[in-house]
């Protein structure tokens, strides 16, 4: 947990964001995927093992200063960003999953701030690469990784921690 802290407030120090990009005055994204699921319907909601990492990554960002909040339509992103949405009293901004450009945009119009998003397994790399980042691709088993990328003028850098009950990989 400390360490987690730490590495988010050496990235809120951080040097101003790119300029030109959509993601122009934004320091900090932290990107989750959706906690597990209680079956593979479309829209399942949050198993109780996927409860109780929504509330691990609750507990985790709890001293974070965000400034927004980021998920998809379906219930299990709303559901695992519900706990710290309580806990910091944001309202968390429901953006279609596959519109990538809208979620920059909403990254953008939140500048210099913290933004949590909250996506898929799918989705989650391709937002960081958008983010000027690099990760490895995501597993359907994988639901522990936090990613913390910070928005510098040159590149962007990706921090790597896991929250919660390890993921089988």
């Amino acid at each position: 947990m400390k360490r987690l802290r730490l590495a988010v407030l050496a990235f809120l120090i951080a040097g101003p964001a790119l300029a030109q990009s959509p993601v122009a005055r934004v320091r900090t994204v932290i990107l989750v995927r959706h906690a597990e699921r209680a079956s593979a319907d479309s829209d399942s909601p949050l198993s109780a093992q996927g409860r109780e990492r929504a509330q691990a990554l609750a507990q985790m960002l709890r001293d974070t200063p965000l400034t927004a909040i980021i998920t998809s339509q379906y219930a299990r992103t709303r559901e695992t960003a519900d706990p710290i949405a309580q806990h910091t009293h944001i309202t968390p901004d429901v953006l279609p999953a596959d519109e990538l450009d809208a979620v920059l945009d909403k990254i953008g119009s939140s500048a210099g701030g913290t933004v949590l998003v909250v996506h898929h397994s799918n989705t989650v790399p391709a937002i960081v690469e958008k983010l000027g980042g690099r990760t490895a691709g995501m597993s359907e088993r994988e639901f522990d990784r936090l990613l913390i990328i910070s928005v510098l003028p040159s590149a962007s850098s990706v921090v790597t921690l896991r929250y919660g009950a390890p993921s089988a990989r």
